[in-house]
């Protein structure tokens, strides 16, 4: 087994945690609303996404949104955070922006 790996310092409670399906990103949701990605083999962290607007609640839920190509899963660059708020958000991360939003 390897050995565990540290994922930055919070100053904030994590509140939801999403994998891709391919293993190469890891989503941790945060307490005061922004959504953190690290690389879940070195434990550096990648990006941090902070949505405008938003009154900063906590994230309840991330998942990352299937593409399809045929009959072929690909990986994903869209993650879709839920707030405690009910504001649901897909995310472009290639841009680091918000694609569309429901509230």
């Amino acid at each position: 087994a390897s050995p565990p790996v540290k994922v930055g310092e919070h100053t904030c409670d994590i509140t939801s945690i999403s994998y891709d399906p391919e293993g190469r990103f890891l989503a941790v949701g945060m307490y005061d609303g922004a959504i953190k990605l690290y690389n879940p083999f070195t434990g550096k962290q990648t990006q941090v996404l902070h949505a405008s607007g938003q009154d900063g609640s906590p994230i309840s839920c991330l998942r990352w949104r299937p593409v399809w190509s045929g009959a072929n899963l690909k990986p994903s660059s869209v993650l879709t955070s839920v707030s405690s708020n009910g504001w649901i958000q897909n995310w472009h991360l290639a841009t680091n922006k918000v694609m569309n939003e429901v509230t």
